[in-house]
């Protein structure tokens, strides 16, 4: 009885990807909202590398970019292969959740963050982050770990020119985060690796070995074509 109960949830939350999405952002931001209002022991996130990477107000561009580049292409996928966005939706919301337990067991910080310049439409954007966005709950980076995550579920699914334009993004979103002296650079190394490992962990759940056979029969579909 529980186990038919626990299927037919899952039938219908599989066919409602949008309320799933919106269910889980909503528990997500009510979870770091506390941990960012809980007083708690930072410990503080540096390396020798930071010293040397300079303020550059003009990352703000691609780090504001990633809240309309993310939705985009979950639904994207979402409307395109819906078996290769719910691989990608399980190893974004594992590692949401493995990060969050991070933060609550190892909370962490940054001693980064400079003056910002007074002028310049760029440098008011950066100011406005630094008062929405507080230095704590840092490592690992979920703007490196999210943009990792999608890409690699993005990838298969473009030409050439696509996968230029997306990683290049990609990138700069990633350089934005310690730019912007939102991270560390060991925020970022944490968050490119959690990425990897729960891409690599999804591709053993039944939506990482449906896609196997997929390919599997689309590679046995073209050499019997050919």
């Amino acid at each position: 009885m529980k186990q038919t109960m626990f299927a037919k949830v899952r039938r219908r939350l599989y066919r409602h990807p949008v309320l799933v999405m919106i269910l889980f952002g909503m528990v997500y931001l009510v979870c770091f909202n506390l941990l960012e209002r809980i007083p708690r022991q930072i410990h503080l996130v540096e390396c020798a590398l930071d010293a040397y990477i300079p303020f550059v107000s003009s990352a703000v561009i691609p780090y504001v970019a990633w809240f309309a580049w993310v939705p985009a292409v979950l639904f994207y996928l979402m409307y395109t292969d819906r078996t290769r966005f719910w691989r990608g939706f399980s190893a974004m919301v594992g590692g949401i959740v493995v990060t969050l337990i991070l933060y609550t067991v190892w909370p962490t910080g940054l001693n980064l963050r400079g003056s910002v310049p007074d002028t310049g439409l760029c440098n008011e954007l950066v100011r406005m982050i630094y008062q929405m966005d507080t230095p704590t709950n840092v490592c690992p980076s979920l703007h490196v770990f999210v943009t990792v995550v999608l890409l690699c579920t993005l990838w298969s699914k473009l030409g050439i020119t696509g996968r230029i334009l997306n990683g290049t993004l990609a990138v700069a979103i990633c350089c934005s985060t310690v730019l912007l002296d939102q991270h560390s650079i060991i925020d970022v190394v944490m968050g490119l690796a959690l990425a990897v490992l729960m891409w690599y962990v999804t591709r053993w759940t039944r939506f990482g070995r449906r896609e196997r056979q997929t390919e599997f029969y689309t590679v046995e579909v073209k050499m019997v074509e050919s």
